[in-house]
C-alpha cells in the first residue's frame, strides 16, 4: 500500500525529528472507534514519543471531508499550546486519511466528567483559564469562531494541560468585526442568536455562550437544559433549540456556589451577545484569580480523580520522552488529493504567494529559533599583533556578530593544553596565518597539529586566511623548522610539516592592503555558509535517516534524491566527512555521471579498486576480480562509498563491481536527481532532500543582502528555497547598486546565469519529447493549476499527461501540492528561457505569456503557425484586434485572455474565425455577440468566457463531442444556450449570474455525465429541465433564482443542493430519496412553508441552512 503525505502541520514546540512517515510509528492500542474511522495510540520508533493517529475513511460524505479539511486548515495555521496540534497527515491508496496529533492521554472533559460527576470550583478556575487562553488566540489573534465548543472538544492529559480541538465547523473571519450566519455545530451548546430563523449574524461571542454552558455543566454535573419534568435527554433537537431561544438563560442553584462563579457564568450566558463578555474580559474576571494563592495541580487532579484513560497511560510517559514532531515537510510524490479542497497554499490566481518579510521583526534569530547561539572559532597565531592585523581580526568579529553568529577567539600562543571544550562549541573555524614567527614556537606548532587532528576526528572545518603572506609562503615555514632538527624528535617535526601542507591544500582567502572590507565579508560569508550547512535540517534529517536504516545483517545501500541545485553534493560531502572516521575504507566521487562520460567506466572502475585495495596499480585487473573474492577479502573491513550525482544504474554497478560482494558493515550512499535510478540501484527507500524552509532561506539570503531586508522577500520568492539559486542570485545581486537590484534580479530571471542553466539542463535534456512539451506547457502556463484540470486539457492535445507528470516528478523538476502543479520559480524561468531561445521574434515561438510580446504579435497581426499557446493578462490593456488576427495560427491549441479589471480588448470589425486546434478557449469579457460562424469547435474541451457580451454561442449546430466544461458566468446578455444539448460529454456547466436566461428546460444535455450545474443568481430563470436522468450530478446551485417557483424533481445522486433565495413554496417529495445529500441550503426562502417529513429524519444531511425562512412552519 502506498502512503502519501497531504499537509504539513505546525507546532509551537521545538521539533525533535521533523522528517518521518507512518512506517516510523508503532501501534500501541486502539483508543477510539466510530463509523467514520478509528483512533490509535502510536509510539514514534526513534524518539519514544506517543501520538494519536486518526485513521479516517474517505468513503465518507463530502461534508465530513470538508469538516476534516477545515480542521486541518485551522491547525495548520495555528501555533498555540492551548490547541491540539495536528502534526502531519497522509493519504493512502486504499481510501483513508491518517492524521497524527497530540496524544491527550486523559481523553476529553466529557469522559472525565463521567468519572468525577462534578468538578470543584478551584479546579474549574484552573481548567478554564487554559480554555480562555485558547479562545483568546482563536478570537483575537486568528479571528476564528470555533462554533462547536463542548466538553468532548476539550481534551486533557496527565500533565494538567487542557487543549481545544474540534475545528471541523470553525469559521475564519476576515477581521475582528467579522460575523457569520451559517447554521452549523452541535445544537446543545449553540447560542440563541445562531438558532433564531431571522438570518441573524453572529460573532465570537457565540463561543462565550457555549463556554458558559460547559462551565455550568462541569459545576453541576448536568447539562443545563433538560426537558420539563424529565431527567432524560431531548428526543427532538427542535424542542431543545426552542428552549434555548425561549427560556431564560440557565444559572447555578443559589447558595451552592460562590458568587464569583455565579457571576462568571452569568457573564457568559447573556442572551444579548452585546452584553456578553469577551474572552479577554473573562480572563480578568475575579473567579479566575480567586484561587491564585492555592497550589492547584491539575496534573495530580486529572491523574488521581479516577480517569480510566489516565490510569492506564501515565506509566508509559516521562518528561524525557514527551516532546513533539513538528514542521514536517512534504516529501515524495503527493497524490491526487482532490478529496480536500480549501487546503491550497496558492493565491487566487493559482500562483505561490510571495514571501513577505517584515523589516522590523521578520524571522527569529538563530538563538530564538534553536535556543542555542551558533559559534565560529577565530584562531590567531601570534600574541604580538600589529595594528593592521588587530583591526582585521576585530572586523571579522564584528561582522560575525552582525550576522548573528557568536565569535570565539582562540590564540595558539601561550597555551599549554588544547581547550577541547571551546573547540567543541563550533564546527567551523577561521585561521589567521600572518608571518612565520609562530613557526618558531614549538608549542604553537604542536597546538596547530592538535587542532587539525581534532578537526579530522570531528569534521571541523578550518578556513585559512593569509595575512601579509601568500599561499606560497607556507612552504617557507620549513626553514623555521630547521632550528628544531637536533632538539626535537623527527616525527614531531614531520607532523608540523604535514599539517602545514594540509593547511596549504585548503582553499583560503588572501588579505592584501586595501582589501580588508571585501576579504572580511567574503571570509565571514564563507564561514557562515559552511556552518549553516553543518547545522541544516537536511543534514540532520539524513543522519537520522541513516541511523534508522542501518541493517544488522547486510550491506546498506542508501539513496538521496532531489532537484537540481538543492544541495545534494554539499550534503553528501558533509555526511561523508562525519561518517568517514567510523570506517576502515572510504571513497567519495563527486559528479559521478560526468566523470563516467569524461574518463569512461573502465577507468572509473580501475580508480575505485586501486583506492579500496590501497594500491596505485592493483596486481589483478578489476575485470578479473570475482564478487566472491571481494566478499571474502573485505568481510572484516568496514567500507563507506559515496557516489554523487549518479544517472545510470548500470554505470554504478560496473564501477563498483556489482552490489553482490558488499556485506554487513558496508555502506553505499548514492545521490541522484532521478528517483527511479536509485530504485534500480537496489535502494529500498530513496530519501528526498527538501528545499530550504523559509527561515533557512531568509538566513542564507541575509549573507548576501544583510542590509537590504526589503529586498530579501523578492529574492526568496524567486529562488524557491533552492540553495544554488540563492547563492548565484544573491552573489550577483549583492554586487549591484541598491537602486539597480530590482532590475538586475529581473534580468537574471529572464536570462538565467550559466550555473543555473547548466544544472537544470542536465535534467531537461534527458526528457523525451512528450515530457519536454508537457514541462514547457506547465512552466509557461500552468504553474499552481489543479493537476486534474491540466491533465484533461493536455491529454486532449495528444500528450500522455499523467505519465509525463509522474516522470517529471521522478526527475525532480516538478512536485504536487494539494494536487496542484508546483514548479520552483528558477525552473519555471529556465523553461520560459528555453522557449525564448526558439526564435528572437516572438511570433515564431511556440508559447507566449509576456504581455508585451503578445500585444506586439496580435496588434501587428504577425502570428504564425509556430504559436501553440497564448496566455495574456489583459488587465488595464487597451488595444484593437483585426478580424484575421488568428488566421495564420493553425496550431494554436491553448488561448487564454484573462483580466483582474475590465479588459478593453476590442474587435471593432468582428472576428473571422478561431483555430480549429483549440482545446482551451478562455476569453474573459469577450466583446462580440457570438463566436465566429466559421469556427469549428470539434476539438474544444473547455470554454471559459465569463462577463462576455454573448447572446448565444453560435448560430446553428456544432460538433461539441469533446466539450467537458463550459463557463459563461455573468454573461448578462446570454439568452440562448440550446446548442449545449448537443454536448453529451459535458461535466461542468457554470451559468452563474446570466440574468437574461429564462428557460433552460431543453438546453441542458440529458446524459449521465454532468457533475456540476451552477445557475446561481439567474434571476429570471423560471423553468428547469427534468433531472431524473442526470445520474452523475452531484452539485446543483440555484440560489438567487428569485423567479423560480417550482422544481419538478432532482437528480438522484445529489450531494449538494443550494436553493437559497428562490421563490419555491414547497420541495418535491422526491427530495426524501436523496440518500447522499449532505448539504441543503434553503436560506431566505421566504415563501417556503414546510419541509417534507423525511428532511428532519435524514441521516445524510449534515448541513441544513434555514435562516431567513420566515414563513416556515416550526
Amino acid at each position: 500500500m502506498e502512503i502519501y503525505e497531504l499537509t504539513r502541520m505546525v507546532s509551537p514546540i521545538k521539533p525533535v525529528d521533523d522528517e518521518w512517515s507512518l512506517s516510523d510509528l508503532d501501534k500501541v492500542k486502539v483508543i477510539g472507534e466510530g463509523s467514520n474511522g478509528v483512533i490509535q495510540l502510536v509510539q514514534h520508533k526513534f524518539t519514544g514519543q506517543f501520538f494519536a493517529l486518526k485513521v479516517i475513511k474517505l468513503s465518507i460524505d463530502r461534508a465530513i471531508r470538508k469538516s476534516i479539511a477545515q480542521e486541518l486548515k485551522i491547525n495548520q495555521s495555528s501555533q498555540c499550546p492551548y490547541l491540539v496540534t495536528w502534526y502531519k497527515s497522509f493519504y493512502d491508496d486504499v481510501g483513508a486519511i491518517s492524521v497524527i496529533s497530540d496524544y491527550m492521554d486523559g481523553g476529553s472533559l466529557a469522559d472525565f466528567l463521567k468519572s468525577v460527576k462534578t468538578i470543584p470550583e478551584s479546579y474549574l478556575s484552573a481548567i478554564f483559564k487554559q480554555v480562555l487562553q485558547g479562545l483568546i488566540y482563536l478570537h483575537h489573534d486568528k479571528h476564528i469562531i470555533h462554533r462547536d465548543l463542548k466538553p468532548s472538544h476539550l481534551l486533557i492529559n496527565h500533565r494538567g494541560e487542557v487543549k481545544i480541538t474540534g475545528f471541523g465547523v470553525s469559521k475564519v473571519m476576515t477581521n475582528t468585526a467579522g460575523l457569520a450566519n451559517t447554521f452549523v455545530g452541535t445544537c446543545n451548546y449553540m447560542s440563541p442568536e445562531r438558532i433564531v430563523a431571522v438570518g441573524n449574524k453572529y460573532g465570537t461571542k457565540s463561543d462565550i455562550w457555549s463556554l458558559g454552558l460547559v462551565v455550568l455543566e462541569c459545576a453541576t454535573g448536568k447539562f443545563p437544559y433538560a426537558p420539563l419534568g424529565q431527567d432524560e435527554t431531548w428526543t427532538s433537537v427542535f424542542d431543545l433549540m426552542e428552549a434555548i431561544v425561549d427560556q431564560p438563560p440557565p444559572a447555578l442553584p443559589s447558595g451552592d456556589f460562590s458568587p464569583e462563579l455565579s457571576s462568571f457564568i452569568s457573564s457568559c450566558l447573556q442572551k444579548d451577545p452585546k452584553r456578553r463578555s469577551s474572552a479577554k474580559e473573562l480572563m480578568e474576571h475575579p473567579f479566575l484569580s480567586k484561587y491564585n494563592d492555592l497550589e492547584i495541580s491539575l496534573a495530580s487532579y486529572f491523574t488521581n480523580a479516577g480517569s480510566s484513560l489516565i490510569s492506564g497511560s501515565v506509566d508509559i510517559f516521562n518528561s524525557k520522552k514527551v516532546a513533539s514532531l513538528a514542521n514536517a515537510p512534504i516529501q515524495g510524490k503527493t497524490p491526487l488529493v482532490a478529496h480536500f479542497q480549501n487546503l491550497s497554499l496558492m493565491d487566487e490566481d493559482g500562483q505561490s504567494p510571495p514571501i513577505i518579510v517584515d523589516e522590523m521583526a521578520s524571522y527569529p534569530t538563530t538563538k530564538e529559533k534553536t535556543g542555542e547561539a551558533e559559534c565560529i572559532l577565530v584562531f590567531s597565531c601570534n600574541d604580538n599583533l600589529d595594528v593592521e592585523e588587530t583591526s582585521f581580526i576585530e572586523s571579522i568579529l564584528k561582522e560575525l556578530h552582525a550576522r548573528e553568529v557568536t565569535p570565539l577567539t582562540y590564540s595558539l600562543s601561550g597555551r599549554e593544553n588544547m581547550d577541547e571544550d571551546m573547540l567543541g562549541k563550533s564546527s567551523v573555524g577561521i585561521l589567521v596565518l600572518s608571518d612565520s614567527s609562530f613557526a618558531r614556537s614549538s608549542q604553537s606548532l604542536d597546538h596547530l597539529v592538535a587542532i587539525m587532528e581534532h578537526g579530522k576526528a570531528t569534521n571541523h572545518e578550518i578556513i585559512p586566511i593569509y595575512f601579509k603572506v601568500t599561499h606560497a609562503d607556507l612552504c617557507g615555514f620549513e626553514a623555521a623548522f630547521l632550528q628544531y632538527q637536533n632538539s626535537v624528535q623527527a616525527d614531531r617535526v614531520q607532523k608540523w610539516k604535514t599539517t602545514m601542507t594540509e593547511i596549504a591544500s585548503i582553499n583560503g582567502h588572501e588579505w592584501t592592503k586595501g582589501t580588508q572590507f571585501m576579504v572580511t565579508e567574503e571570509v565571514v560569508r564563507d564561514a557562515c555558509l559552511r556552518l549553516y550547512l553543518k547545522n541544516s535540517k537536511n543534514v540532520a534529517r539524513v543522519l537520522a535517516f541513516l541511523n534508522h536504516s542501518q541493517s544488522p545483517s547486510e550491506a546498506e545501500i542508501v539513496g538521496l534524491w532531489g532537484m537540481a541545485g538543492i544541495g545534494k553534493t554539499c550534503i553528501a560531502r558533509e555526511i561523508f566527512g562525519r561518517l568517514a572516521p567510523q570506517y576502515d575504507l572510504t571513497y567519495f566521487i563527486q559528479d559521478f555521471d560526468l566523470l563516467c562520460k569524461e574518463k569512461g567506466v573502465r577507468q572509473m572502475r580501475d580508480d575505485f579498486f586501486s583506492k579500496i585495495f590501497r594500491e596505485e596499480k592493483p596486481s589483478i585487473s578489476a575485470c578479473d576480480i570475482k564478487p566472491s573474492f571481494m566478499r571474502d577479502w573485505f568481510h572484516s573491513k568496514t567500507i563507506l562509498v559515496v557516489l554523487d550525482d549518479v544517472n545510470c544504474s548500470r554505470d554504478v554497478e560496473a564501477v563498483v563491481g556489482g552490489f553482490g560482494w558488499f556485506s554487513h558493515g558496508h555502506r553505499i550512499i548514492l545521490t541522484s536527481r532521478r528517483k527511479q535510478v536509485l530504485v534500480k540501484c537496489k535502494v529500498k527507500e530513496p530519501y528526498e532532500i527538501q528545499k530550504l524552509c523559509e527561515f533557512e532561506s531568509f538566513r542564507l539570503c541575509k549573507q548576501y543582502l544583510n542590509g537590504e531586508i526589503w529586498f530579501i522577500s523578492k529574492l526568496m520568492s524567486c529562488t524557491s528555497g533552492i540553495p544554488l539559486a540563492i547563492n548565484v542570485f544573491g552573489s550577483s545581486v549583492s554586487k549591484q547598486n541598491i537602486n539597480n537590484m530590482k532590475f538586475h534580479l529581473i534580468s537574471l530571471r529572464r536570462d538565467p546565469p550559466p550555473r543555473i542553466q547548466e544544472s537544470f539542463r542536465r535534467s531537461f535534456d534527458g526528457l523525451d519529447e512528450n515530457e519536454k512539451n508537457i514541462f514547457l506547457d506547465l512552466a509557461c502556463f500552468f504553474r499552481g493549476e489543479n493537476m486534474d484540470h491540466v491533465v484533461q486539457l493536455l491529454d486532449a492535445c495528444g500528450f500522455f499527461t499523467y505519465l509525463g507528470i509522474c516522470d517529471l516528478i521522478d526527475e525532480s523538476l516538478i512536485s504536487l501540492m494539494d494536487n496542484r502543479i508546483e514548479i520552483p520559480v528558477p525552473f519555471q524561468d529556465i523553461g520560459r528561457f528555453i522557449v525564448c531561445e526558439e526564435d528572437e521574434n516572438p511570433c515564431e515561438r511556440s508559447r507566449l505569456w509576456d504581455s508585451n510580446d503578445i500585444v506586439d504579435v496580435l496588434t501587428n497581426n504577425s502570428g504564425t503557425e509556430a504559436i501553440e499557446g497564448i496566455f495574456l493578462d489583459a488587465s488595464d490593456l487597451t488595444f484593437e484586434l483585426s478580424p484575421t488576427v488568428f488566421s495564420n495560427m493553425y496550431r494554436l491549441r491553448l488561448l487564454k485572455f484573462h483580466s483582474g479589471n475590465e479588459c478593453k480588448l476590442s474587435l471593432p470589425h468582428g472576428l473571422d474565425t478561431l483555430p480549429e486546434e483549440l482545446r482551451l478557449l478562455h476569453w474573459e469579457n469577450y466583446p462580440l455577440k457570438y463566436l465566429p460562424h466559421k469556427f469549428n469547435p470539434e476539438n474544444l474541451v473547455e470554454v471559459n468566457m465569463p462577463y462576455s457580451n454573448m447572446e448565444k454561442l453560435w448560430e446553428g449546430k456544432k460538433n461539441l463531442e469533446k466539450l467537458k466544461k463550459i463557463k459563461l458566468s455573468h454573461s448578462r446578455k446570454l439568452t440562448d444556450i440550446l446548442m449545449l444539448s448537443e454536448a453529451l460529454n459535458l461535466e461542468d456547466i457554470d451559468l452563474e449570474g446570466c440574468t437574461s436566461l429564462v428557460d433552460v428546460s431543453t438546453s441542458i444535455p440529458r446524459c449521465g455525465k454532468l457533475v456540476s450545474l451552477n445557475m446561481k443568481d439567474c434571476s429570471r430563470l423560471g423553468c428547469l429541465p427534468a433531472m431524473v436522468d442526470l445520474t452523475s450530478l452531484k452539485l446543483l446551485n440555484l440560489s438567487g433564482c428569485s423567479e423560480l417557483h417550482e422544481i419538478q424533481d432532482f437528480a438522484p445522486n445529489l450531494k449538494e443542493l443550494y436553493l437559497a433565495g428562490t421563490a419555491i413554496k414547497e420541495l418535491p417529495l422526491s427530495i426524501e430519496n436523496l440518500t447522499k445529500l449532505g448539504t441543503l441550503d434553503l436560506e431566505n426562502c421566504r415563501r417556503l412553508k414546510k419541509l417534507p417529513l423525511g428532511i428532519k429524519n435524514s441521516c445524510s444531511i449534515l448541513e441544513l441552512k434555514l435562516s431567513g425562512c420566515t414563513t416556515l412552519e416550526r
